[in-house]
């Protein structure tokens, strides 16, 4: 089967799939060659697609993927999420995702900052047009 996995970047395709196992929100989810069409909710973490090589062989893979949708048919497998990131290694896999995620915190923080700031200065604002209205 194909794996087809869709960000707002890019498009990546992975053909000759024998087996890929994900996670979501009701838990692990397995797909074969020739699975019923089904969609699943896609949880934030590890893709593990194995392959069929030139000579037969299998190949894992391994994608970390944000949340997302899966939809599922018998010879087509099509991931739509936000971010997805393939590595040789699972450790460098998660060594990309903690650097994702690290950065994911940083712009989260920046932003409740930047809230919290024009939240003070609407309070004070307010203050004033309530000592002297007719300012």
């Amino acid at each position: 089967m194909t794996l087809v996995l869709h960000t707002p970047e890019e498009e990546l395709r992975i053909e000759r799939v024998r087996r890929l196992r994900f996670e979501t929100d009701d838990g692990h989810r397995g797909v074969l060659p020739g699975h019923e069409p089904a969609l699943a909710l896609l949880q934030e973490g590890p893709l593990h697609v194995v392959t069929e090589g030139e000579r037969g062989e299998e190949i894992e893979q391994h994608i970390a993927a944000e949340e997302g949708l899966v939809t599922i048919r018998q010879d087509e497998v099509h991931v739509v999420t936000r971010w997805a990131a393939q590595a040789p290694t699972l450790e460098l896999l998660l060594a990309m995702v903690e650097r994702r995620s690290a950065a994911r915190r940083r712009i989260e923080d920046e932003a409740r900052a930047f809230g919290h700031r024009h939240e003070l200065a609407l309070q004070r604002a307010l203050l004033r047009l309530r000592r002297d209205p007719h300012q």
